[in-house]
C-alpha cells in the first residue's frame, strides 16, 4: 500500500533531498536522525531557517505541545503576511496518521506523516481554516533504501479555500494558494527537506 494519498484533482508538488551512507549501520542511523527531526514539528523553523513560516505542535485544544508529532496533533502554521481571521491569525493542519516502520536489517525503511488542513482548535468556526481546502494533503517521508536516505514532501490535490465565510479570508486564501501552487511553497519544503538530512 503506498503511503503517499493518490492524487485527484488540484495541484501536486513532490520535493525530496537524499544523503549517502558508506555502511548500513550509518545509513540507518542516519534514518533514526532523521525521522526525529521529522516529527520534532517545533523545530522546523530553525531546520528550513527564514523565510519560512514557523510551526508549533498543539493538541485538540489548541494548547502547545514540545514533543514528537503523533496521530490527533495539530499543527498552527504562522505563514509571513496576512494571517486567516478563522484561525486566529493562523492557518492550521491536523496530523492524521504517522505511519512508522523501522526495519534496520533490511533494505528499506520508511516513516511518513500525512497531515490535512483543518478547522482551528481554537474556537467553534467550522471553516477549515488553512489557504487550502479539505481535500488538500501533506506527506512528509523519511525513507532509507540500502544506504540512501531520503527526506520528502508530497502535496496532493491541492485546491484554494474559497469556501469560506469571511470575504477577507477568501481573497486571503486565494492569494496565498496560488503563490503556493505557483511554488512558494516548493521553496518553503525544499528548505525543510533539506534542514531535515543536512549533516548527517
Amino acid at each position: 500500500m503506498d503511503p503517499i494519498p493518490e492524487q485527484h484533482t488540484g495541484n501536486q508538488t513532490d520535493v525530496g533531498h537524499t544523503v549517502d551512507a558508506s555502511t548500513p549501520r550509518q545509513a540507518h542511523s542516519n534514518y533514526v536522525e532523521a525521522t526525529r527531526r521529522l516529527l520534532d514539528v517545533n523545530k522546523w523553523h530553525d531546520l528550513a531557517g527564514t523565510p519560512s513560516a514557523a510551526f508549533q505542535l498543539t493538541d485538540k485544544n489548541g494548547m502547545k505541545l514540545d514533543r514528537l508529532a503523533k496521530a490527533g496533533d495539530y499543527i498552527r502554521i504562522d505563514i509571513p503576511g496576512p494571517g486567516l481571521a478563522t484561525g486566529h491569525g493562523y492557518d492550521w493542519v491536523i496530523v492524521e496518521s504517522v505511519d512508522d516502520n523501522p526495519n534496520p536489517g533490511s533494505d528499506h525503511e520508511y516513516l511518513v506523516m500525512n497531515v490535512r488542513p483543518t478547522s482551528s482548535p481554537v474556537n467553534n468556526e467550522t471553516d477549515v481554516a488553512h489557504f487550502f481546502d479539505e481535500r488538500a494533503t501533506s506527506s512528509f517521508m523519511v525513507q532509507r533504501k540500502d544506504l540512501t536516505v531520503t527526506a520528502s514532501e508530497h502535496g496532493r490535490n491541492e485546491h484554494p479555500n474559497t469556501n469560506v465565510d469571511r470575504a477577507t479570508d477568501k481573497v486571503r486564501n486565494a492569494l496565498v494558494a496560488g503563490a503556493a501552487t505557483s511554488g512558494v511553497s516548493a521553496i518553503q519544503w525544499n528548505l525543510l527537506m533539506k534542514g531535515i538530512i543536512k549533516d548527517l
